[in-house]
């Protein structure tokens, strides 16, 4: 992966060069279960963060070749949650029945990064007013999960509140990826959608700070996929544009291997297996865009 950043690092210095920034709103969803390995339950625990609200940002650089009609790229991205909660449910039977453990947690101040980068070729399919990009990269995408004090929910008691809960799940996205983008000009009026689609690598580990059951991280394995979809209207003034975008942004895993780590009734660590049935992140991004050209 470094060796791939680095060469489109190399690359940029003789190209025609444009910094695109993005400043905006974030909203995102992320929820993962696991069930036991034979299946009974097939739900046996579920983290559900929701309303991952914060402000976001971009930047974006890309170098233009035009004597061979082709560009590279690279892109980095973060944010930062001021809200959201996070549930986590544990069951008997299956189906989500019989549920003996619920709490319900403050997800603020999670973090969330990204980087990615891809070599590509453009075309005119129709006229100079149309192009049309194509490219191939690589992307690591990371959610950094909080789960931070809150409530214990059982049924017979009610409520109760408890202190010192610090928790984090760590998810981390990682494979290539395939980009188809069009840029439409009218004028000084410009249009681009654009489209991505990756197949990552799912790698997720869990810190829990008030559990003795759990020895160190338990870990989440798995494969993937992710689509990135993107609209901007953008208004040019010469070498300075200025525009608004949409980003609507998933991945999903599924199928996967949970592991853990515990200690026995003799004090020995040993190796817990389970089932990693489902990982799902959904966003939205909201943005203003500025890009100048070198």
């Amino acid at each position: 992966m470094k060796l791939f950043f680095l060469l489109i690092f190399s690359s940029l210095s003789a190209a025609d060069l444009v910094l695109e920034t993005e400043v905006g709103y974030q909203s995102s969803d992320f929820h993962w279960d696991i069930g036991s390995q034979d299946g009974y339950p097939n739900i046996l625990s579920e983290l559900e963060w929701k309303n991952l609200d914060g402000p976001y940002g971009l930047a974006r650089l890309k170098g233009d070749f035009p004597a061979s009609q082709s560009f590279v790229f690279i892109e980095g991205s973060g944010s930062v949650t001021t809200n959201g909660r996070v549930i986590d449910s544990d069951y008997r039977r299956r189906n989500r029945k019989d549920i003996f453990l619920r709490t319900v947690s403050s997800a603020k101040n999670s973090p969330c990064w990204g980087i990615r980068g891809a070599f590509g070729r453009y075309f005119f399919p129709f006229d100079a007013c149309m192009r049309l990009d194509l490219s191939i990269g690589f992307r690591l995408e990371q959610e950094r999960l909080k789960i931070d004090g809150g409530e214990l929910l059982i049924s017979k008691i009610g409520p109760v509140s408890f202190e010192g809960l610090r928790s984090r799940y760590v998810a981390q996205w990682m494979g290539p990826e395939a980009n188809v983008s069009i840029d439409y000009h009218k004028g000084c009026f410009s249009l681009a959608p654009a489209i991505s689609l990756f197949v990552p690598r799912y790698l997720g580990k869990g810190y829990w700070n008030l559990s003795q059951y759990f020895v160190g991280p338990f870990r989440h394995k798995s494969w993937g996929y992710g689509y990135d979809f993107r609209v901007r209207g953008a208004y040019h003034f010469y070498c300075l544009n200025m525009g608004l975008n949409f980003h609507l942004f998933g991945m999903r895993a599924s199928k996967g291997d949970d592991t853990t780590y515990v200690l026995d009734d003799f004090g020995e660590i040993v190796e817990a297996k389970g089932r990693l049935n489902q990982v799902a992140f959904n966003s939205r991004m909201y943005t203003v865009n500025v890009s100048f050209d070198f």
